[in-house]
């Protein structure tokens, strides 16, 4: 699978790569980044984290979050795809999932660590 991962924190990212070793990861750190490959490349499935630039519990009306990213997915060649929302940040969660509220492709909100690469056969990705 080719899968896009929005995480700035660098254990994570280990971990991300540790679990998903036989897939194609694509893995940023920051909304910009993330938005222009959704514009650009189509993926199997998209992680994203709310809280960027090592910073928690961060407003989703920053730029360098999940949820902005998250306002874009629809209107980009990922309109289907599935999203996973990884982001501890409960209230920056339900604003993604607030946006993603029509999205066509499934979404799923767990946060990091409370999931391995059987998350794709638990909620039939």
């Amino acid at each position: 699978m080719k899968i896009l991962i929005l995480e700035d924190d660098g254990e994570r990212v280990r971990s991300f790569y540790d679990m998903f070793c036989d897939d194609s990861l694509v893995v940023v750190n920051s909304s910009l980044s993330a938005i222009f490959l959704i514009r650009e490349l189509k993926f199997d499935v998209i992680f994203l984290d709310h809280d960027l630039g090592g910073q928690t519990y961060v407003d989703s009306e920053e730029q360098n979050t999940g949820y902005q990213v998250s306002k874009i997915i629809d209107d980009s060649i990922n309109k289907l795809t599935p999203i996973i929302i990884h982001s501890w940040n409960q209230i920056g969660v339900k604003r993604m999932k607030e946006v993603l509220k029509d999205h066509k492709g499934q979404v799923v909100s767990v946060p990091f660590g409370n999931f391995d690469r059987n998350i794709f056969c638990l909620n039939k990705i």
